[in-house]
């Protein structure tokens, strides 16, 4: 099983499953509310602020719970997953949670998170 993150807009064969506290209207994939910001995290529009509130959710979520959530998702391990939000992430300045997942997932828990 591999494992992705990207954005919404971006088309792909595979699963996509949604990490976005709201998921686009018509997004007919399953959603992990635990990987998604709350809206306290969600209304921080300083980096340096949202950063730290939501790396302190996925580190409080867990390895064990993060790796149970995955393989509900993958068909128990057998299918690629895209973890998606809403980020597009075209300007240096944008920033969204789903890297800051796959960054912290792949360095503290040895995962093999890519961006799609």
């Amino acid at each position: 099983m591999n494992l992705y993150v990207s954005y919404y807009a971006k088309r792909t064969p595979l699963k996509q499953v949604s990490i976005s506290l709201y998921p686009p209207r018509g997004f007919k994939g399953p959603q992990i509310l635990e990987l998604a910001p709350t809206r306290d995290i969600l209304a921080c529009k300083d980096v340096n602020v949202y950063k730290p509130l939501y790396l302190a959710r996925i580190e409080m979520l867990g390895y064990d719970n993060f790796r149970e959530l995955i393989r509900q998702h993958s068909n128990n391990f057998s299918e690629d997953i895209v973890l998606c939000c809403y980020e597009g992430l075209q300007k240096p300045e944008q920033f969204c949670h789903r890297t800051m997942l796959m960054e912290y997932s792949n360095f503290h828990w040895g995962t093999r998170i890519t961006e799609l």
